[in-house]
């Protein structure tokens, strides 16, 4: 995974993005995901839970998934207006 090199790639990509972690993660620690996210177009999303660690889907499910969905909701129609 670490090969990848995600990062490097995300300023190809013309879409707002959605970051969402937890402040124990201790994978990807907070300040490594400001970094990230501050190289994302305009637009994209940043969420942390307290407490939660590497695996919000796990940890809580639900609170994903309505973030996802009010990210998805609210930002790509936006997006799409101004294309």
């Amino acid at each position: 995974m670490f090969g990848v090199r995600l990062g490097a790639r995300l300023k190809a990509l013309p879409m707002p993005m959605l970051l969402a972690g937890g402040d124990a993660d201790e994978l990807i620690p907070v300040a490594n995901m400001l970094g990230t996210w501050a190289k994302l177009p305009p637009g994209s999303g940043l969420h942390f839970w307290h407490g939660v660690s590497h695996s919000p889907n796990i940890d809580c499910p639900e609170e994903l998934a309505k973030l996802i969905e009010r990210f998805v909701t609210k930002t790509i129609p936006a997006h799409a207006a101004k294309h």
